[in-house]
């Protein structure tokens, strides 16, 4: 069942209707070697106007970088917990199945945060997608509660492209849009391709690539 959208589309920015299905920008599925190897080169709108109204998902690479990230969270934790169970077993003077209660349901969280770690990106990224006008940008996320955040480009006060060391290696970036008013008053667009980031970025800044057009 698909979850209920928060908000409400603004068909107003659009010139088109969205597409039924999101078209893939690059490698949806990074484990398929065709498809990877196309996430590498940079799929997506290569040419022709980027506020095609076309309905798109995030990049594939954008699952490899988020498992990767949450890999080194969950690892960073699970070092600490286990310090604190040793610190526990060693200093406290607890009862044999207390410390082995707090061992097992150390185990637990871990093996969750592993799970979630692991199995979350994808959903996340299944369940988000972008599509871009000439009036603005629409971004549609959430996995248990969808949202539907429509960012006019005359509210846009700002933008920046941004590439943490993780997703420079993997070429993705994070669009950031900065707007007037206090409800999404910043809102961000990550798993793109660099070139795509700044394509949108042209865009939704006044003098950008499409008031050529």
């Amino acid at each position: 069942m698909e979850p209920v959208r928060s908000d409400r589309h603004d068909e107003s920015l659009f010139d088109t209707e969205p597409s039924p299905q999101p078209v893939e920008s690059s490698a949806a599925h990074p484990s398929e070697p065709g498809r990877a190897q196309a996430g590498r080169r940079g799929a997506g709108p290569a040419g022709g106007s980027i506020a095609d109204g076309a309905e798109r998902r995030l990049d594939g690479n954008y699952i490899v970088v988020h498992r990767i990230v949450g890999g080194i969270v969950v690892s960073i934790i699970a070092a600490n917990i286990f310090l604190g169970w040793v610190i526990a077993f060693f200093a406290a003077d607890f009862p044999v199945w207390l410390d082995l209660l707090l061992a097992g349901a150390g185990l637990a969280g871990m093996a969750a945060m592993g799970w979630m770690a692991w199995w979350w990106p994808p959903l996340e990224h299944r369940w988000t997608s972008y599509r871009v006008g000439p009036l603005g940008i629409e971004l549609r996320k959430g996995v248990v509660f969808r949202r539907i955040i429509t960012v006019q480009r005359s509210r846009i006060q700002h933008t920046d492209v941004s590439q943490g060391p993780i997703e420079r290696q993997y070429g993705l970036a994070t669009l950031q849009m900065f707007t007037a008013g206090t409800e999404h008053s910043k809102v961000d667009l990550p798993g793109l391709k660099h070139e795509i980031a700044l394509r949108i970025r042209d865009h939704l800044v006044i003098g950008g690539e499409d008031d050529a057009v």
